[in-house]
């Protein structure tokens, strides 16, 4: 209820077992109606159990969703070491097989059911036995994931800005930049844990979900294709200015001048200024940032009214 009623995101269901799909069943025909099944419209995310297994319950959902058309993911989570080979290579060799095998019964179940290859596989620390997530490893295997599932034509789940730190500090920071860039760069399609993640999946921080953010924001201005028309090379205004001239006045300024503004809670001012302002370090500004949003919060407006009537009393009676 507060899923649909608190966010216009779009609609996942996490599954386990058959009252799981009972209720995502209840709930998409009181948004849809009786016919909501006639396309794709939320995917369940399963996991298979590694080394080489599917559950029983598994099984048995994914067909289920299967036959109604509606899209799953199945996410393999191999940790190298433990339920895979202690190589990056060969986790993905077992990775791809729980994926792949799951594809086949999906299809067996419902020819052309939409299918998203999910892989968060990574190496286990084999003094501990514990998975790490903010490592060089599992940012390659989230490209590698992304790269199989694409050659096999599949939609991919992958990456994730995950760290194996437990408060937002620089660990949590360069880990997850590490992580979610190597998602982003292979061209996965979905990128689910993309912000606010710590201590492996484990913990959920908001203060860290506003410093991702800015991660976020970054990496998608990095990628994004830049311009070279005239307009961009600036040729004319460069043999205008000459080798002693400046560009602060001239009219190119300032038709670009906000190209590369926006808002953030990085630090963009001189120190004297920063420290003026109070000093405040980048988990300070995310908390404050935080209890801004809190603040100013108004949840959407975008369920008819008789479809949220039914919504409450079906989870709320």
């Amino acid at each position: 209820h507060a899923r649909l009623t608190l966010s216009d995101k779009c609609i996942e269901w996490i599954a386990s077992v058959d009252a799981d799909l009972d209720e995502a069943e209840a709930i998409n025909e009181i948004l849809w109606g009786a016919g909501w099944a006639r396309r794709p419209r939320a995917f369940i995310i399963l996991n298979t159990t590694s080394p080489l297994q599917l559950s029983g319950e598994t099984v048995r959902l994914l067909l289920r969703w299967a036959r109604l058309g509606q899209p799953s993911c199945v996410t393999a989570c191999v940790m190298g070491g433990t339920t895979g080979p202690a190589t990056p290579a060969g986790t993905l060799v077992v990775q791809h097989a729980e994926v792949l095998a799951s594809l086949v019964l999906a299809q067996a179940a419902g020819e052309g059911s939409p299918f998203v290859y999910g892989g968060l596989s990574t190496l286990s620390d084999l003094r501990t036995g514990a998975a790490t997530f903010g490592t060089a490893a599992f940012a390659d295997m989230a490209e590698a994931t992304a790269l199989l599932a694409h050659h096999c034509g599949l939609p991919v789940r992958a990456g994730a800005a995950v760290t194996d730190a437990h408060v937002p500090d620089s660990q949590a920071a360069l880990e997850s930049a590490l992580t979610l860039s190597a998602g982003m760069r292979a061209g996965a399609d979905f990128i689910m844990q993309a912000a606010g993640v710590l201590s492996s999946f484990n913990v959920m921080s908001l203060e860290k979900l506003v410093m991702d953010e800015e991660l976020i924001a970054m990496l998608r201005a990095a990628a994004a294709p830049q311009p070279a028309d005239a307009e961009a090379l600036a040729e004319d205004v460069v043999a205008a200015v000459g080798p002693v001239g400046g560009y602060l006045g001239q009219a190119h300024t300032r038709r670009h001048a906000r190209d590369h503004l926006r808002p953030t809670i990085l630090v963009r001012e001189a120190l004297e200024k920063w420290q003026a302002a109070g000093g405040e370090d980048l988990r300070t500004a995310a908390a404050a940032e935080v209890g801004r949003r809190l603040d100013a919060y108004e949840p959407p407006n975008d369920l008819d009214a008789t479809v949220r009537r039914q919504l409450d009393e079906y989870c709320l009676s």
